[in-house]
Parts: structure tokens; sequence; C-alpha cells
């Protein structure tokens, strides 16, 4: 157990080491195995007030780092997942319009969602969501996904601005000089990022 004063939470890199109890043999009656928990080892009851509210500002800026995090490694997954090795309509089984109730992200292979869903333990539905969301961030709206990993916003934030300017320019299919979204896109999370945004949600449309 570390001191509150002097230990908070925080995102590092460390050796990949999953977790395997049964690598040490049976436990011993009465015994249960599992990797600690975080309030194994910080007790939030060793904190002042003062450290309550710095952890929950601590906790705030780790789940924005996951959250660029995860855009990353979602995305570069995609990329060794593409469209192109999905059966033509020349082959038998190849996909028909309509066959999946969910949307398949563009250029991606169509059984990338099952995949996801099934490594990251979410459903298709939320894994297709998931692959938008992070292939919006990295290569569309590369300043909301540096806001996003530097903890300026919050992924709700950044959740908020994909929907309202994802597709919007015309290098990803929309009818937008990509000028004017990267004009509207660091507005949406300047200033304090738990404010309101500063900018209307139909900013990029209404300069079509």
């Amino acid at each position: 157990m570390f001191e509150a004063g002097g230990f908070g939470v925080a995102v590092t890199v460390a050796q990949a080491q999953p977790f395997d109890p049964d690598r040490w043999g049976p436990p011993p009656v009465g015994v249960t195995r599992r990797r600690s928990r975080l309030t194994d080892v910080l007790d939030p009851a060793g904190f002042t007030d003062a450290g309550l509210a710095a952890e929950l500002a601590s906790i705030a800026d780790v789940r924005a780092q996951l959250a660029a995090y995860e855009a990353g490694v979602v995305a570069e997954l995609a990329a060794r997942r593409p469209a192109a090795w999905d059966l033509t309509e020349e082959h038998p089984g190849h996909r028909v319009e309509g066959w999946s109730p969910d949307r398949v992200p563009a250029s991606v292979s169509e059984f990338f969602a099952d995949e996801l869903a099934l490594v990251a333990h979410i459903s298709p539905t939320a894994a297709t969501v998931v692959t938008e969301r992070s292939l919006a961030l990295v290569h569309e709206l590369p300043a909301t996904w540096a806001a996003l990993a530097d903890g300026l916003i919050d992924p709700a934030r950044a959740t908020a601005i994909v929907r309202a300017l994802a597709g919007q320019s015309v290098d990803a299919g929309g009818p937008v000089d990509p000028g004017i979204v990267g004009e509207v896109e660091p507005r949406r999370w300047a200033g304090r990022w738990r404010g309101r945004p500063r900018c209307g949600c139909g900013s990029a449309r209404r300069r079509r």
C-alpha cells in the first residue's frame, strides 16, 4: 500500500505480462488469486479532501489519454484489415448490402467489427462505433485527437466533435472544404475543457 500523500493514479508504460493465476498452481484453501486493484494500492481513505479532488482530476486526465490511445490502436489495427481483403462480387460468399444490421466502416474489412468486439469484449455494434470514432479522430481530426491525448478535452467532447465534423471534409467524402473543417475544429475544444463548445454544431455546414 502506497502512502496517498505521495502517490496518485497515472498512465505509464510497463512490460506486458498478462495476469495468469494458473501459472502458480492451485491456490491454498481459502485463498483467491486476482490482480491488484487500484484501491488495493491507493486507498481513497488515505487522501485528504484536496487529495481526493486531485485524484478525480487525474482520473479524468487518464481517461482522456486512454481514449486517445485506444483510437490510435484501433485505427492501426483497422489499417491492417483493409476492405480489399474481403471477397468481391466475383467470389461466392461476398458481402451483400443489408446483410448486417450494423454499419461497415469505409475502407475496413466487413469482419473487423466482429474481431474488435471479440478482443475488446464489447458488442459488434459498439465495436463499429468505436472504429468509426477512432478512424475519424486519427485520420480526419488530428487536432482533436491531440487535444484528447493531452487531456485538454474529455472523451465525451471528443465524441461530440466527431459527430459534428467527421465526414464533412471533401477528403472524407463530404461537401466541405478541408480548410474550413480545420479552421472550425480547434474552436470546438478551445478554452476550458469542460466548458461548452464555442462554435455551433452547424458551423461547417453553414459555411459550405
